[in-house]
């Protein structure tokens, strides 16, 4: 009964989500309420400590807010400039192979977006690229979304991580989770460009569809080693912030060499008929140079890698200036530090108001800049805030003798799926994905069950968080809001289904092999 119970929040907003298809903002609310009300009559919890943990939960999504909002302004501020033109157009102007300007876009362009925003940006932002680069609608969103799943786990500047590290804090060691998942990741997204190329070529229906495959294979396992090499270096050495911006960067120049040389690029160049223009809005009319447009996310990779180097206590300064708030409404335990100065999003923040004034944008587009993030961002923060506290009420709702609602899931999944929980653990976070959109939300939704059937089964925890950030990484390529949000921007609304049901089954290759690796390294770890 206390499984069934437990289980209940999750279970409504998969409810609510899919079939009722209320928004996430929604969902959430009533998630955390129901959690709240099940915890007070079936846990006993009273109203001050329910209040204290969700306050907590509110006082923990600002962390992540501030990512989202930081992120989305400055998008904002390029697409408004003109910069973000700028940076299609440089990403362009490469190379003529219709194949290798879908890697430079897909695959480099979508991982360094996601690292930079995340939150269904990439996608919305590449999809439009492949289709004014000659590829068909329906596969440029399905190409866009699948490179898409291995930048996601440190998406928006480390956020899913962050998010789910924040969960389990001085509960397990958070270097070996963020060192697994990027393995994890690193092995299958080898071919997760290969396995895009093959979905891109077939949907536009290429003549001489297997030749023209076959001949691009060694330039994309080269260009997916190009990101994934860096991207596991620089989770190993700086942690979550950096491997997918830095990683993107330094294998799109990677590659940019690599196709000046001619190296591996086909000999018999793929051109398509070219699109329509791209249609964006807000967009300043004046042409800007390559190195102006791209010089807010370098600053962003500097600020990053300077306040995150071992070598100093720079970083140790930034995280003290901050205020903490301890024994929250008088409840023990219930108590959270906030150092904006460490947060990436107060710098994306800080980069996106020197990029107005370096871009030279006008006081009347700063309003209409502010308004646009204002709008996007304030349904993300209201999912946020219920989600995260919908998480804390669920951790929080035990004693030392009662189970907490957590506690009762992970009792339930692993005396029902205990011999097979490694394989159904990435499962659990692309679900979580595919009916929140987020890998943020996904981690908030299943890390303390995760972290619970783990304890409960033997297995090894720092694995289990891993392959949960993972699945919820490419359970994006299925996201209902992601591909509803990279429909529209080609005009595919109402086809969503297409694009799910193409994509199911990249998923279910890499599922397999996101299995097949968590194996092998379960048996160093035992």
């Amino acid at each position: 009964m206390s499984f069934v119970l437990a289980l209940f929040p999750i279970l409504l907003s998969i409810l609510l989500l899919v079939w009722l298809k209320l928004s996430s903002r929604l969902t959430l609310f009533f998630a955390w309420l129901s959690a709240v009300l099940i915890a007070m009559f079936f846990w006993n919890m009273n109203v001050l400590e329910l209040s204290a943990w969700t306050v907590l939960g509110g006082l923990k999504a600002i962390d992540i807010i501030l990512i989202i909002s930081g992120a989305i302004l400055l998008l904002n501020v390029l697409k408004h400039s003109g910069g973000m033109r700028a940076i299609e157009k440089s990403l362009m102007a490469i190379s003529v192979d219709a194949r290798v300007q879908a890697l430079l876009i897909g695959w480099f362009f979508v991982s360094f977006m996601e690292g930079a925003a995340g939150f269904g940006v990439p996608a919305a932002l590449a999809a439009p690229l492949l289709v004014s680069a000659g590829f068909a609608p329906l596969a440029a969103v399905a190409f866009a979304l699948i490179c898409n799943g291995t930048a996601t786990a440190f998406g928006a500047a480390g956020t899913p991580m962050l998010t789910e590290l924040s969960i389990v804090a001085g509960q397990v060691d958070g270097g070996a989770v963020v060192a697994l998942t990027a393995g994890i990741h690193a092995v299958v997204g080898l071919i997760v460009p290969l396995v895009g190329m093959f979905v891109l070529l077939k949907m536009q229906k290429i003549d001489n569809f297997k030749r023209r495959f076959i001949e691009i294979i060694p330039f994309t396992l080269v260009a997916a080693a190009a990101f994934v090499v860096p991207y596991l270096t620089l989770a190993l050495i700086f942690g979550v912030e950096l491997p997918s911006i830095v990683g993107a960067v330094v294998g799109l120049l990677v590659v940019v060499l690599i196709t000046k040389k001619g190296w591996l690029v086909p000999k018999r160049h793929l051109t398509l008929e070219l699109q329509a223009e791209i249609k964006t809005k807000n967009i300043h009319p004046k042409k800007m140079g390559t190195l102006r447009a791209w010089l807010p996310y370098l600053m962003i990779v500097v600020i990053l890698v300077l306040t995150r180097l071992p070598f100093w206590d720079l970083g140790s300064w930034l995280k003290g200036v901050g205020f903490a708030w301890t024994d929250i409404l008088g409840v023990a335990g219930a108590g959270h530090t906030i150092a904006p100065l460490w947060s990436p999003g107060v710098w994306f923040i800080v980069v996106a108001v020197i990029t107005i004034f370096l871009h030279g944008v006008r006081s009347r587009g700063v309003g209409e800049i502010l308004k646009n993030t204002g709008k996007q961002v304030w349904g993300a923060a209201v999912a946020l805030v219920f989600g995260v506290a919908l998480t804390q009420v669920m951790i929080n709702s035990g004693g030392e003798e009662t189970l907490s609602m957590v506690g009762a899931i992970a009792m339930g999944l692993s005396q029902a799926l205990g011999p097979v929980y490694l394989a159904i653990s990435p499962v659990l976070g692309i679900l979580g994905a595919f009916v929140s959109g987020s890998n943020t939300v996904a981690n908030m939704l299943f890390t303390p069950s995760q972290f619970a059937s783990a304890t409960a089964l033997g297995l090894p925890t720092t694995l289990i968080l891993a392959l949960q950030c993972v699945g919820g990484s490419f359970g994006n390529i299925v996201a209902i809001n992601n591909v509803v949000a990279a429909s529209a921007t080609v005009g595919l609304t109402g086809q969503e289904g297409r694009v799910i049901k193409t994509n199911f089954i990249p998923l279910l290759i890499f599922t397999v092999l996101i299995v097949v690796v968590s194996l092998v390294i379960y048996q160093f770890l035992r």
